[in-house]
């Protein structure tokens, strides 16, 4: 009866060789299925075998025409198992996934590969939590009782976000409105505006999205697709602010007269332009210092332009006091030696007047409503009404004055008693 050696336990799917030998060399040995009869399996001392379960394996010895009884060889097979995988398989990109694996083993070891065979070990347990970039398949073997089984693949698909980008106008006037837009390399992309990077408040859903901040404001846009949102875009738009003018000069005139008034502001380089109302109205001036003369009280507006943004206008109110012209009266013709009384009179509240010789400049003669003359030619005088500190203009006033001559005597001054003479007056004046 021939001895069998070889490796009696593998594992499911191993191979294995059994050999047969005998002390009677030269010996040929037959393999069979059954201890008697059956089928002839292999003619050889040394038998491959890979049993898919625990076999035995029946082998004779012939030696010069005869044939020994069989002796028999098991083989032992130790299962293996596949692992069932579980797991959510459809990711956001950035998102992590458990993938579990389990079996039938008794006591199972599970490793995680990233190959289907040989490859890099990642991970040793039946929980394997990942985070792939990008859709990624793993490869999971169960070994138990020190065999191993044949790996199963798990394919977790990770659908990619990206960030917006976001164009539009960034530099605004404080008051004017822009559209800013989001737009994504994946088509059917959907947007939110948000106050913060993260968090924060949802202003606005949709691609453009129309603004009119106070002040330079940032908003958050993020873009979702398939389910999946990725981070969000920033995007600053700056408002510039045009202070208001502040306006200087002289706010309380005389009628007639002028005053200048200056606008200026807070920030250089800008310019300025006056209207005569608070909106719309008509261009008076453009620049800083604005001369003016008005004929009654007048509001004047200005507006500051920089960085090519207009501002609020700002009022600048410039108070005219009326001035007043006298009215005179009294006898304007006189005899030469004769004195007259001329009366200055006018609408003005608490009037002051001024008696002149001359139209403008010349010699004050006399402060009074009512100023007595005797000229000794014809004169002319001037008076103006003083109300509120303001001077009104000179008013004339002619006197005429008759002037009265001596008259000449001609004719015979000596003469006889009781004889007649004609004594004849004259005067220059015809």
């Amino acid at each position: 009866t021939p001895t069998v050696s070889g490796t009696n336990t593998i594992c499911q799917g191993a191979s294995t060789t059994i050999t047969a030998a005998s002390t009677q060399a030269g010996s040929t040995f037959k393999w069979y299925d059954a201890s008697s009869g059956g089928s002839l399996l292999y003619t050889g001392a040394a038998y491959a075998v890979t049993p898919a379960a625990t076999t035995t394996y029946y082998v004779d010895a012939s030696y010069s025409g005869c044939t020994g009884p069989r002796a028999s060889y098991t083989v032992t097979v130790t299962p293996t198992y596949t692992a069932s995988v579980s797991g959510t398989n459809t990711i956001c990109q950035g998102a992590s996934t458990t993938m579990t694996a389990t079996s039938a083993a008794g006591s199972p070891t599970y490793k995680w590969y990233n190959a289907s065979t040989g490859g890099t070990l990642l991970y040793t347990g039946a929980a394997y939590a990942v985070t792939p970039a990008t859709t990624t398949t793993y490869w999971v073997d169960v070994t138990n009782a020190g065999c191993t089984g044949t790996r199963v693949s798990y394919t977790i698909t990770v659908t990619p976000v990206t960030t917006p980008t976001v164009s539009g106008t960034n530099t605004i006037c404080q008051g004017a409105s822009t559209t800013i837009t989001a737009a994504s390399t994946q088509a059917g992309a959907t947007f939110n505006w948000y106050t913060a990077s993260t968090g924060g408040s949802l202003l606005y859903t949709g691609a453009a999205y129309t603004v009119t901040p106070a002040a330079t404001t940032t908003y958050y846009v993020d873009a979702s697709y398939s389910g999946c949102t990725g981070p969000r875009a920033s995007y600053a738009v700056t408002v510039t602010v045009v202070n208001n003018p502040t306006v200087t000069g002289t706010n309380t005139i005389c009628q007639g007269a002028s005053t200048t008034i200056t606008a200026s502001s807070s920030q250089a380089g800008t310019t300025f332009k006056w209207y005569d109302a608070a909106t719309g109205g008509t261009l008076l001036y453009s620049g800083a210092a604005y001369a003016v003369t008005p004929a009654t009280t007048t509001t004047y507006w200005v507006e500051g332009t920089y960085s090519g943004c207009t501002g609020a206008r700002s009022s600048y109110t410039v108070t005219v006091t009326p001035t007043y012209t006298a009215s005179v009266s009294g006898t304007n013709t006189i005899c030469q030696g004769a004195s007259t009384t001329m009366t200055a009179t006018s609408a003005a509240g608490s009037p002051t007047y001024k008696w002149y010789n001359a139209s403008t400049g010349g010699t004050l003669l006399y402060t009074g409503a009512a100023y007595t003359v005797t000229p000794a030619a014809t004169t002319t005088y001037w008076v103006d009404v003083t109300d509120g500190g303001c001077t009104g203009a000179r008013v004339s006033y002619v006197i005429t004055v008759t002037p009265v001559t001596t008259p000449t005597v001609s004719g015979t001054n000596t003469i006889c008693q009781g004889a007649s003479t004609t004594i004849t007056a004259a005067s220059t004046q015809a």
